[in-house]
């Protein structure tokens, strides 16, 4: 069986980013390989912890600390997108 691109196949698109309890990860698209955007250092997450949690080689340069959500981010996570939190731990 032959693997075909999916360029050839005529299929675009593929994954923007990746959010993890760690940090974002976006992906370059030229060189088809992911980064780290930002890393939640407002939780403790360091680069070295971030890169020693991924099973590969990860580009870490340019990596900047997130910005922690704002209050009304948080109002709307906990009130309209998981009230019940099952996705955010409980305070």
């Amino acid at each position: 069986m032959r693997l075909v691109p999916r360029q050839e196949l005529g299929i675009w698109g593929g994954p923007e980013a990746v959010v993890s309890t760690m940090g974002v990860m976006g992906f370059d698209g030229e060189a088809k390989e992911m980064y780290v955007q930002s890393y939640f250092a407002g939780l403790g997450v360091t680069l070295d912890e971030l890169r020693r949690n991924t099973g590969f080689n990860i580009r870490t340069e340019g990596a900047k600390p997130a910005e922690p959500p704002t209050s009304t981010e948080l109002k709307l996570l906990r009130e309209k997108i998981d009230p019940e939190r099952i996705f955010l731990q409980s305070e």
